[in-house]
């Protein structure tokens, strides 16, 4: 796998400069440059405005650069975070200080004019505090022309300061060696004041257009006028440190120990949670924070900081999770923590009728909300009413965290429109729905998500759509391998050797073969392919043997040797993703089709449940099973002539086909 581009373009503060102030052909190149590495970073198109808005405050920065004397130094533009490809800093510049010591400084661009409050911000109540210490809590601002509340500038910049200082080997955890600034080129102080209010940090700053001479003082503070290209040369090319899987940091997050880096979108909803805590708190009413993000886009990074966080000031805070697999996951991690920690994450019907009510409940995978709660063995937990109003209800603040492309059950219904009317239903405030952008899983890779979504299908309006969806090849991806693999059996052997050299991997499927709850107590091997065959994962609630209960298959040793479903797969990932697609998904004439006989999952098939809402279940499953990867994921059909269609998307190179 070669390496990921670090940025999108690197020269000194001079070359820029002579390329914006060129004639429009170096400019254009120039924007045709950040436009291309914008595109493959997060596989989106830069529309008109961004594109004037690098210029433009480009432009201005170059233009406080040199008049500085800093001409010299090193310019990283769109530098790309270690740890998540999809979120980039605006600009990184590499010198040395007086002392020709290494300097970093990470300058976050912003062209906000005006910033006020939202709502009531309660941020500035003297009693309240952050992390058990006095002050006020992280702030949310309206800015004119964006549609959701934004946090407090600095809050994003800590995130890419923090992310390059722990994970840049080059820079080894020196805090010393970050400096960050954010600067408001087009605006006044006294038109962004309530950014002010903050009590100063070391080494991070705010800039505005009318304190452009503190600025450059500043800069000279920071910066002796030499070179910056060895300096460069050592942060872009020098070793990642690692970032530790999500579960890994479970324990620690929740007691305090440690902290999960929230970059961009992340910190807004964090924010956002923050502040209606606050309100809540001041005038006990109720309310509601949604948060939409694709697979692998971060949620439970979110709603696990949360946990820890709130709890750690003895907020009254619980977690509540869609997948069972993932409630039960997380509660084995934290069994081993400070007494009581385990009992913090529980099911959804656990809030049917609940002991007392929460501060805050958190709603992990929110789109698996049903219309009802049956849970037969607890009569307790019977009710007819939406599991989405008595969550609600459970709390002063509940925090949804939903993505509708992950419902895998006809009477799931967790959706934004859901969580809005049962919000209204109960007259409950709802908070701007704030959208996470950003790749954390598949390498980073939105182009592989987005891809993915295309090949399947996902996002089109009807049956018909779904089908007749154009699919480009997969452009390709150096932070994420896809492979397709000629049968299960070679499928395993490659999966085996990336285990052997010390990484995580697992095979799932779709739900295509019977599941035989053998009596006895013994693994079926059920899932047959030709010659090839396995059990899927246990239905036992412990340990058989090596084989963990299907509840940790996902995350304990010896979950290898079984194959998982979609439901002991969600919410969960591992290095490799191993995919079987069954018949009950194949390529026909060129494009994706659904067989509804091939399925045999008796509560997706059922007659009461339409075409088009088996058609999208069947979608969402594949969607899950192939976005659980970390580093890769490799596809087997059991179906000839889809293979053969998988094979032409991705690509006939060796490298890709495992034969």
């Amino acid at each position: 796998m070669s390496q990921t581009p670090r940025c999108a373009r690197r020269s000194t503060v001079r070359t820029l400069r002579e390329e914006l102030t060129s004639p429009s052909v170096s400019q254009r190149a120039f924007v045709r440059a950040l436009s291309a590495h914008y595109k493959e970073a997060t596989g989106r198109t830069a529309s008109p405005g961004q594109k004037k808005a690098w210029v433009n405050s480009l432009s201005s920065l170059t233009a406080d650069l040199m008049d500085a004397g800093l001409d010299r130094l090193e310019m990283i533009v769109e530098y790309v975070m270690p740890t998540n490809k999809s979120s980039q800093a605006d600009v990184v510049l590499a010198g040395v200080d007086r002392l020709g010591r290494d300097v970093l400084m990470v300058v976050e661009l912003k062209q906000w004019g005006t910033v006020t409050p939202y709502e009531d911000d309660a941020s500035s109540d003297a009693d309240w505090a952050v992390d058990g210490e006095g002050g006020p809590g992280p702030e949310l601002f309206v800015v004119p022309g964006l549609p959701t509340p934004q946090a407090h500038p600095l809050d994003q910049l800590e995130g890419y300061c923090s992310t390059i200082t722990h994970y840049c080997g080059m820079v080894g955890g020196r805090e010393e060696v970050v400096h960050g600034v954010v600067y408001l080129h087009d605006a006044q102080r006294s038109s962004v004041e309530d950014l002010f209010r903050r009590a100063p940090q070391p080494r991070r700053h705010i800039f505005t257009a009318d304190r452009r001479g503190e600025f450059i003082r500043y800069l000279r503070e920071v910066f002796a006028p030499e070179p910056g290209w060895d300096v460069a040369d050592r942060f872009l090319s020098g070793v990642v440190v690692p970032s530790p899987a999500l579960l890994d940091m479970v324990a620690d997050i929740v007691a305090g120990r440690r902290h999960f880096t929230l970059l961009d979108q992340q910190v807004d909803a964090y924010n956002a949670v923050e502040h209606a805590v606050r309100s809540a708190r001041s005038d006990r009413a109720r309310r509601v924070v949604v948060v939409v993000g694709r697979a692998g886009s971060g949620k439970t990074a979110i709603a696990l900081e949360l946990l820890g966080r709130l709890s750690g000031r003895g907020i009254r805070v619980e977690l509540a999770a869609g997948s069972a697999a993932m409630a039960k996951t997380v509660q084995k991690e934290l069994a081993g923590n400070r007494k009581g920690h385990a009992k913090l994450v529980n099911k959804f019907h656990r809030y049917v009728d609940p002991d007392r009510e929460l501060d805050v409940l958190i709603v992990d995978e929110a789109h698996r909300a049903r219309d009802r709660t049956r849970i037969q063995r607890h009569a307790r937990y019977t009710s007819d009413e939406h599991q989405l109003r008595t969550l609600i209800k459970a709390a002063r603040v509940t925090v949804f965290l939903t993505d509708h492309h992950q419902s895998i059950r006809p009477n799931e219904c967790g959706t934004v429109t859901a969580i809005k009317n049962a919000a209204q239903e109960l007259d409950v405030h709802f908070y701007p729905v704030i959208e996470l952008e950003q790749q954390w899983r598949c390498g980073g890779s939105s182009v592989y998500e987005g891809w993915l979504r295309a090949v399947l299908g996902l996002g089109a309006e009807d049956l018909e759509a779904r089908a007749d969806r154009n699919v480009e090849k997969w452009p390709g991806d150096p932070s994420f391998d896809v492979k397709i693999a000629s049968s299960p059996a070679v499928m395993e052997d490659f999966l085996r050797s990336k285990i052997e050299a010390g990484q995580s991997a697992r095979i799932a499927a779709g739900y295509c073969w019977r599941w035989d709850k053998n009596p006895e107590g013994e693994l079926t091997k059920d899932v047959r392919i030709g010659d090839w065959e396995r059990p899927w994962n246990s239905p036992w609630p412990g340990r058989l043997g090596n084989v963990p209960p299907s509840s940790l298959w996902a995350s304990q040793d010896g979950g290898f040797d079984q194959i998982g479903c979609v439901y002991t797969a969600q919410g969960l990932e591992y290095d490799w993703a191993g995919v079987i697609i069954g018949d009950d998904l194949v390529a026909r004439g060129g494009r994706l089709v659904v067989d509804r006989n091939k399925n045999a999952d008796q509560v997706v098939r059922a007659s009461q449940v339409s075409d088009e809402r088996f058609d999208q279940l069947i979608r969402n499953t594949y969607y899950i099973l192939l976005t659980r990867g970390l580093r890769g994921v490799v596809i087997c059909s059991t179906d000839e002539e889809t293979r053969a269609y998988l094979r032409d998307l991705i690509g006939g190179s060796p490298e890709a086909c495992l034969d």
